[in-house]
C-alpha cells in the first residue's frame, strides 16, 4: 500500500542495470583469444587459466561470443553382428510380452 500511495503505481521502479564487471571488453577479448589458442579446453580449466568464474565464462561464451560449449562423446562403431544381436533381442522381447 505504501508504494502505491508514494508512486501511484504498484509496479517496481525500473532498475538501472549496470553491465557485469566480468563481462568487460578485456575479458571478452581474453576469452576469445583463449578459444583461438586452445578450442578443446574445458570450461573449468579455461576459467582457472583466465581467473574468471565458470558462470561468467558461460555468460561470455553464450551472450557475447554466441558459442555453446559441448562435450565430444566417443562411441563404438556398430558392426553387422551388432545389428543381428539387436534384432534377435527385440524379437525375444516381443515374444516375452
Amino acid at each position: 500500500m505504501k508504494k502505491f500511495e508514494e508512486t501511484g503505481s504498484a509496479h517496481n521502479k525500473p532498475s538501472l542495470e549496470r553491465p557485469k564487471a566480468v563481462c568487460a571488453h578485456g575479458n571478452i577479448a581474453a576469452v576469445c583469444e583463449s578459444i583461438m589458442n586452445d578450442s578443446l579446453a574445458s570450461i573449468s580449466r579455461r576459467s582457472q587459466e583466465l581467473q574468471i568464474s565458470q558462470t561468467s565464462l558461460w555468460r561470455i561464451l553464450q551472450k557475447y561470443l554466441h558459442l555453446c560449449a559441448y562435450k565430444i562423446q566417443l562411441t563404438q562403431d556398430l558392426k553387422d553382428k551388432d545389428h543381428l544381436q539387436r534384432k534377435n533381442l527385440l524379437s525375444c522381447m516381443s515374444e516375452w510380452r
